[in-house]
């Protein structure tokens, strides 16, 4: 039986970096960033990335910050679980378990349409059939979207699951999630376009914020009231050579700081950042470099979570 929460981020070196005083480091056309000075320590930390393939598994990769990144576990989960060819867009993944029993739970959108997606998983990662398997249709017309989360945010009075879903016109749509699995209370905010992709860095009761590159090279952080009508606030990280990564992939970096993938499809290269706490252009980045003898060949990548009061993000 399922006893309580786990961590997703189980057998990782606790990321926990100590950023360095000197100029930020400013990303290449090609998506690398050059290292900024340091004078502090950096204890290593890690990130658990998953992927949907082509051939439609379910993959957990991890990597460390080392210098160079290196994968230090790759985890086939279930085989063909999903239509081979149609995953393409993933939200955060939620583990719940132990060694012997562990539910997966999420969001993905399969060909037009919006899935959530259930079942329970082996030690060895297969899925354990004797237990009950599910992908459940939300709804469809998410052939024009590019991009999309969702935040599962609690604490110990209050709990609230919210998606977003950005479309290529740059509009952006948030729905309540219930309880029960139904989105309801849908509002939308045009004023996105050109982004490119989004990865959620702080969660509360409040608001969500997202790291974002703009097909114009701009690094931002958006930060979306959780009130309405919808009015996120733009800040301006970086203001050029951002535009190389199709994903971002991040995970919680120290108490209030981000670990930042950065995914180029095109060249199948991801490179790793250490981002500090979002404070626009004064955010503090040190490119911790190319991840080394791997190249990211799957069409959908996503962060792994852990349950909400098991995963804080504060990077804003």
């Amino acid at each position: 039986m399922i006893k309580r929460a786990a961590t997703a981020m189980g057998g990782l070196a606790l990321l926990a970096t100590a950023l360095a005083t000197g100029p930020p480091a400013q990303a290449s056309t090609t998506g690398q960033a050059t290292p900024a000075r340091t004078t502090a320590k950096a204890v290593v930390c890690g990130i658990n990335v998953g992927a949907v393939t082509a051939a439609g598994d379910h993959v957990t990769e991890t990597y460390a910050a080392t210098r160079p990144p290196t994968q230090t576990a790759y985890q086939m989960g279930p085989r063909a679980f999903y239509p081979p060819g149609q995953a393409r867009l993933s939200s955060t993944f939620l583990t719940f378990g132990d060694a012997l029993e562990t539910q997966v739970v999420g969001y993905l959108t399969l060909g037009d349409s919006m899935y959530s997606s259930s079942y329970f998983k082996t030690p060895a990662g297969e899925v354990d059939t004797s237990l009950p398997v599910t992908l459940k249709r939300i709804g469809g017309g998410w052939s024009t979207y590019t991009a999309f989360e969702v935040s599962h945010y609690a604490n110990w009075s209050s709990h609230r699951t919210t998606a977003y879903g950005l479309r290529n016109d740059g509009m952006l749509s948030r729905w309540s999630v219930d309880d029960s699995g139904v989105w309801r209370n849908r509002v939308t905010y045009s004023g996105l376009k050109g982004v490119k992709s989004i990865a959620l860095i702080s969660k509360t009761a409040t608001y969500d914020t997202f790291l974002a590159n703009t097909a114009a090279g701009v690094l931002q952080t958006i930060r979306i009231p959780t009130t309405a009508p919808l009015k996120p606030v733009v800040k301006t990280v970086r203001g050029r050579s951002w535009q190389g990564f199709e994903t971002l992939v991040a995970t919680k970096c120290g108490t209030s700081g981000t670990l930042l993938l950065g995914i180029d499809k095109d060249h199948q290269t991801g490179y790793l950042y250490a981002v500090g706490h979002a404070s626009g252009t004064s955010t503090l980045i040190q490119s911790i470099g190319l991840v080394q003898s791997f190249r990211f060949h799957s069409p959908v990548y996503f962060r792994w979570g852990a349950p909400p009061l098991d995963d804080p993000l504060n990077g804003e």
